[in-house]
């Protein structure tokens, strides 16, 4: 029986600030802008370490903490990141590949031929830091065939599919030995010297793989011109056979999530014909569905949870206002109650934990905080602050409060979505409509930079989970399906004016900010609703359509006809006539543009036609491109001249 953790302690301190300590002035821009202190933190299966990625002195740092070591000079290694410029600031993950070993996971951009690529590599460092390299190894050619002067080498080198808890020495990757795209296939990696030795042969269709709980590659996907097939093998056999079948641009009924302790089980998420997803138990013999797992009435399943070391089903992950894990698992469950209570008043996640569960990492976060990292030790009961995300310290109460609101739109429809007040001034303020990227995503009750950097700076702002989005169900989701522009748009524009008709926003003071897709309905307000903002920032926004659906085919695996996007040709004069550089002469307010030149989501060219298409309608606009820049700001220069130029604009045309 798990222990209930009643008497759980915790170790830290409180703000105890009064109301007279809001400051005078607003909090410095870098507050906001500088990159997070601690981007992960990571317990070992053995508990006897916990790996950090810091920022410190301008550069990442890769550091070991080792609490318990009797030697002072082993508490604490430090590995500095600068690899080359290529992969500078561009750790993107890291984990414990055994009880001794970091796998670090760096992204840089690449270029193969003419078309430019998101690359990955997989580093490995010892826990004693004597030990650093690159795994797997170069690999060599599997045809036999004269080699060009450049060795073609796999673009994506981080998919791990299994740790291989029965033997902590190797792992199973999935790699494309050629870099050509044609073949994916699964190896197993040694992780002390790199060597690889191939277990499951793929072909130029397979996208990805999964294996069952007792290590053995059980599924994968193949995708053809038209098709979409999810093949599973039987545990005694190499011949793979059909399991769920689809048209390219459909979404699958089944979607499988994880294997049960059953071998012949399988975990899918089924989308109903409305309504919420559910967990469904999946029978591989029968092929049929043997009940339900997890059917929360509701909220938005995003997936099944499984312990890192037994790879056992330990909850299901749910979405309501906050990203929560539904705990299956008693002890975990037990603890994320009592980690709850200890930490009232935010979003605390159980981060990472040893293999015997004595030690724990958790992240605590809310919305105006930006998260600390804590460690449970369950012998004693106690939950110890370790490690504060944000270098520079903003007090709540000079932060913005969000809460979570619903409004009508013009068809009676209730639309979801956040508001955040100012930490000063009263109503009406001036107004931010930040619509969310995706758009197939949803914006969550969370700390997000952007808004409390503006919400410090007097705008209240708005951010509206539109028609299309994710978490409220299949018809809510479906709705937008090809109302890029149209339906989703009105929804962003009946926000304001409910903010307007609730005596929320000042109507002469309104501006509407997004990135990605946000960035493109923020070109698209200026457009559909020309008279309701007096200002419009796009953050490497779409502003054709057609050729971001173009670009996208450069890409394999990529679909030429979305369903929430639409078809290239058969909705050729429908996506010509929602695109932003169509209709430059709509626009009568002062546009900011901001991209990077390294995007490889959105190419930084739809920037830049948009810019020489308002230059020429002689319309008022800045534009601004980040040298080495990305699709999410991820080196701090960009982050802090993003927000400076972001204050900048809107102090002149609307003044916060």
């Amino acid at each position: 029986m798990p222990k209930i953790f009643a008497l759980l302690t915790v170790l830290v301190g409180s703000w105890g600030l009064s109301a007279a300590a809001v400051e005078a002035a607003p909090p410095p821009l870098e507050a906001f802008g500088k990159r997070p202190m601690i981007s992960d933190v990571k317990m070992s299966p053995g508990g006897t370490h916990y790996a950090a990625l810091q920022w410190m002195q301008g550069q990442e740092v890769l550091v070991i903490y080792s609490p318990f070591s009797k030697d002072p000079a082993e508490r604490v290694r430090m590995l500095a990141l600068d690899v080359d410029k290529r992969t500078e600031e561009k750790v993107e993950s890291i984990f414990w590949l055994n009880d001794e070993t970091v796998g670090m996971v760096f992204e840089f951009e690449g270029l193969r031929g003419q078309t430019p690529t998101l690359e990955t590599r997989l580093v490995a460092v010892t826990s004693d830091m004597t030990d650093i390299r690159q795994i797997p190894r170069p690999l060599k050619p599997a045809f036999s065939r004269p080699l060009k002067k450049t060795l073609k080498v796999a673009q994506l080198q981080h998919n791990i599919i299994d740790y291989m808890e029965s033997d902590p020495s190797r792992i199973l990757m999935a790699l494309d030995p050629e870099g050509y795209g044609w073949t994916l296939n699964v190896y197993e990696v040694v992780l002390a010297n790199g060597g690889i030795a191939r277990v499951t042969m793929g072909d130029h269709n397979v996208a990805w793989y999964m294996t069952d709980q007792q290590e053995r590659v059980r599924l994968r996907a193949s995708y053809t011109d038209n098709t979409v097939e999810i093949q599973f093998r039987k545990p005694d056999s190499s011949a793979w056979n059909v399991l769920f079948e689809k048209k390219r641009d459909d979404t699958f009924e089944y979607w499988p999530e994880a294997f049960g302790s059953d071998p012949n089980r399988l975990l899918v998420s089924h989308t109903p014909k409305s309504g919420y997803d559910e967990i469904l138990e999946y029978d591989l013999v029968t092929k049929s569905v043997v009940g339900p797992a997890y059917a929360p009435s509701g909220v938005g399943i995003r997936g099944v949870a499984q312990d890192r070391y037994t790879r056992k089903v330990i909850g299901y992950y749910y979405a309501d206002d906050y990203q929560k894990i539904h705990y299956t698992d008693p002890e975990l469950q037990a603890l994320q109650k009592a980690i709850d209570k200890a930490l009232p008043d935010k979003q605390n996640w159980i981060s990472s934990y040893d293999r015997k569960r004595s030690m724990f990492i958790i992240f605590a976060s809310s919305p105006k905080d930006p998260g600390t990292y804590y460690m449970y030790l369950k012998d004693r009961k106690q939950l110890a602050k370790i490690l504060d995300r944000n270098a520079i310290a903003v007090s709540p109460l000079n932060l913005g409060t969000m809460k979570s609101i619903t409004y009508t739109a013009r068809d009676g429809t209730q639309i979801p979505g956040y508001l955040t007040t100012p930490p000063r001034g009263t109503a009406p303020y001036p107004l931010i409509v930040m619509p969310h990227g995706g758009p197939t995503a949803r914006d969550y009750l969370a700390w997000d930079y952007w808004v409390q950097f503006l919400a410090s700076r007097g705008y209240a702002v708005l951010q509206p989970n539109f028609r299309g989005s994710t978490g409220y169900g299949k018809d809510f989701r479906r709705a937008g399906y090809g109302e890029w522009g149209l339906l989703m748009q009105d929804d962003v524009s009946d926000g304001a004016r409910a903010m307007i008709e609730q005596g929320i926003a000042d109507s002469s003071r309104m501006c509407i900010v997004g990135g990605s897709y946000g960035g493109y309905a923020a070109l698209m307000g200026a457009i559909a609703t020309p008279d309701l903002f007096q200002c419009a920032v796009s953050f490497a926004g779409v502003t054709d359509i057609r050729r971001m659906l173009a670009e996208g085919r450069r890409y394999k695996f990529a679909s030429n006809n979305p369903p929430n996007v639409g078809d290239r040709f058969d909705d050729k004069g429908q996506l010509r006539d929602t695109s932003p550089i169509n209709n430059v002469d709509a626009i009568k307010i002062p546009i900011l543009l901001i991209h990077g030149d390294k995007d490889l989501s959105v190419d930084v060219s739809h920037s830049e036609r948009m810019a020489k298409a308002l230059k020429k309608a002689k319309k008022p606009y800045k534009l601004v491109i980040f040298k080495d820049g990305n699709h999410h700001l991820q080196l701090e220069k960009h982050r802090i001249s993003f927000l400076r130029e972001l204050e900048a604009f809107l102090d002149e045309q609307i003044g916060g």
